[in-house]
């Protein structure tokens, strides 16, 4: 027995009733799931044990061995359903030159989309994959996809890939957890955006127009100009580049191509919910897309006689078993 006097016969039956609630809490949409981590289970020490044994032997029988290479943009799904324009052209029209820690030219931004395949940003972005489903489900690296996919959806994006035979949400689940673990008990961290108002600045919103897209862009295009006088040609330059003479004569031309592009996104489904419940990889010490089936993976689980994929291990058994001494 590896009971102490503190743990009481009270405590052990409210933490076998938050495991069981975990579960269903599973079921349930991204949103709640996320409010009951950060609210109810990172508040108390034996409720985090309790769940991230639960939940890293979840994935780890769920989970096929991950893969990494370079998958069509156009292939791409969001499983989020805000995607700003701010986040997606800002940076490409002008940001690289105003608000990079390292600035770089616009001429040399652009240079990184006409790769084959492409890596936007520094990390690739971490996709799903369903058995089956030819689809990939952007879960971390949304607005590098869609920064992506507004200036050339005919590229690929380097990314790594999950695979498994379970819903896209699951897998955001599953991460979050991760993501938990990886914390140590803080608060799951949340998306940031340049979006002054949301609503109009998501494209998947009515309020976005193709005309608002392209007023913003000129806008950031004209606050470059005054830190590089050569960001106007270089916007040109680079749109001719990538979509030919015949169809760019000016910027405003190459700018109804972006903004186009960008209200053409594809959607996922009513599943999807928004940017402030999404798994931020990148903001976690530890853990990036590149090594996040690692961090679920390689962890020391109880084997699957002491717990089935169907079954709730019970806080008394997980106590008694040693499994609690693990993660305190």
């Amino acid at each position: 027995m590896f009971l102490n006097e503190k743990l009481t016969t009270e405590k052990l039956i409210s933490s076998n009733e938050l495991l069981k609630d975990l579960k269903d809490e599973f079921k349930g949409n991204l949103t709640d799931f996320t409010e009951f981590i950060n609210n109810q289970v990172m508040k108390d020490k034996k409720a985090k044990a309790a769940f991230f044994n639960l939940y890293d032997s979840f994935a780890n029988n769920k989970f096929k061995k991950p893969s990494k290479h370079a998958v069509p943009v156009s292939k791409c799904l969001p499983t989020q359903n805000e995607i700003f324009a701010s986040n997606s052209l800002a940076f490409p029209c002008g940001m690289c030159v105003i608000k990079n820690k390292k600035p770089i030219s616009i001429k040399k931004q652009w240079e990184i989309y006409d790769k084959d395949p492409v890596t936007v940003g520094t990390n690739p972005i971490l996709v799903y994959q369903k058995d089956g489903d030819d689809n990939y489900y952007v879960i971390d690296g949304h607005h590098r996809w869609s920064q992506l996919a507004c200036i050339k959806p005919s590229a690929e994006i380097n990314a790594v890939i999950l695979s498994a035979d379970i819903e896209p949400t699951d897998v955001l689940k599953i991460t979050q957890a991760v993501i938990a673990k990886a914390e140590k008990g803080k608060e799951l961290p949340k998306a940031g955006t340049d979006a002054k108002d949301a609503n109009k600045d998501n494209l998947y919103s009515k309020s976005c127009t193709e005309e608002s897209i392209i007023e913003m862009c000129k806008n950031i295009l004209k606050k470059a100009q005054q830190h590089d006088k050569n960001s106007e040609n270089d916007l040109l330059e680079s749109m001719k580049n990538i979509y030919g003479d015949d169809k760019v004569s000016s910027i405003d031309d190459g700018l109804k191509i972006l903004a186009h592009n960008a209200k053409s996104l594809p959607k996922y489904n009513d599943q999807a919910v928004g940017r402030k419940d999404m798994p931020q990889t990148d903001k976690v010490d530890g853990v990036s897309s590149d090594d996040i089936l690692d961090a679920v993976k390689n962890v020391d689980i109880p084997s699957k006689e002491d717990l089935e994929e169907s079954s709730v291990l019970s806080f008394e058994d997980f106590v008694n078993e040693g499994l609690v001494n693990r993660y305190l």
